[in-house]
């Protein structure tokens, strides 16, 4: 899977949305997607709230696992992404990997990325 960029797209997660689908979902494994550079949109990770099992591994231009849309504080994000049931997390071989959670990409920043600002991998706004 080389050449996948991104999962779901815009027009998909709006379908998904009216049908509720994805929210029996228990496990994700992405292997070796080296073009993928996160897993969940914004509007994706409140539906995974089956979510037991999360495997990231070899996706070497992969910068963030989860796109956060909304308002944000100095101290980080205004809201928390929960994985509630997550048991296990398994991150490897992600050299670009800088954040758990990245801001949602906007149009008119001269990179395509507004970053949130500095902060751990996790940080107290993840809650697993």
């Amino acid at each position: 899977m080389d050449n996948i960029i991104e999962i779901w797209d815009k027009q998909s997660i709006a379908v998904l949305e009216d049908k509720g689908s994805f929210c029996q979902l228990m496990e994700v494994s992405l292997i070796d997607c080296d073009k993928l550079l996160l897993v969940f949109p914004s509007k994706m990770h409140p539906r995974l709230k089956n979510l037991e099992k999360l495997t990231v591994a070899g996706c070497a231009a992969m910068e963030g696992i989860v796109e956060f849309e909304g308002e944000i504080y100095e101290d980080g994000l205004g809201n928390e992404i929960c994985f509630s049931k997550l048991s296990r997390l398994t991150l490897w071989g992600l050299p670009n990997l800088v954040r758990f959670c990245t801001k949602l990409r906007t149009a008119g920043t001269t990179d395509g990325n507004a970053p949130i600002h500095a902060q751990p991998l996790f940080n107290e706004k993840v809650t697993l």
